[in-house]
């Protein structure tokens, strides 16, 4: 198999072996390290990115010729919707704690990936934050980007999801407590 001719082309901007080896790590699901000058070079030419849900990158090209990706499509109608409404997702956790709100862009690219990935909508996901927040003891109550997604013992996980999960498909609560 042959290496594409445009990644090439635009591979030799940087060092072509450190992005080729990294861009091949990642297809094939290796380790491998790269410079950070490396990395930035990629993100910046849309060549990968980071999936903040399941903390992977996700590769945003074709690394041999004539190869071409199924790429998940992020449906404009709903990226739109988020980036417009976000304020009323943000708004239910204000007043929880300090920074509870996180950080708008974050919680944007949170929002757009879980959404996309569960398949769930905008006002779905207002819906089980409301109820989150009006059943659970304020103390424990995470920050509206980390009910999408945090970091818990070098994994992430979705408490949102999760909550998503305690509800049959009619919507009716499970057997088990929210916290």
């Amino acid at each position: 198999m042959n290496i594409s001719k445009n990644l090439s082309a635009i591979l030799k901007q940087t060092n072509f072996d450190d992005a080729l080896l990294y861009l091949l790590a990642c297809k094939h699901d290796l380790k491998y390290r790269c410079s950070e000058e490396t990395f930035s070079f990629l993100i910046d030419q849309n060549l990968i990115k980071l999936n903040l849900l399941t903390n992977k990158i996700v590769l945003l090209t074709g690394i041999y010729e004539g190869e071409e990706l199924d790429l998940v499509e992020v449906d404009s109608s709903l990226e739109d919707e988020i980036k417009s409404r976000v304020n009323e997702y943000r708004s239910l956790f204000k007043g929880v704690r300090n920074m509870s709100m996180g950080d708008k862009s974050t919680v944007i690219e949170l929002l757009i990936n879980f959404c996309s990935t569960y398949n769930k909508t905008f006002d779905e996901v207002l819906d089980i934050t409301k109820y989150y927040i009006a059943n659970t003891n304020p103390k424990i109550i995470f920050n509206a980007d980390n009910f999408i997604c945090k970091l818990d013992k070098d994994k992430y996980v979705s408490p949102m999801y999760a909550m998503f999960e305690e509800f049959d498909i009619d919507g009716a609560k499970s057997q088990y407590d929210v916290l």
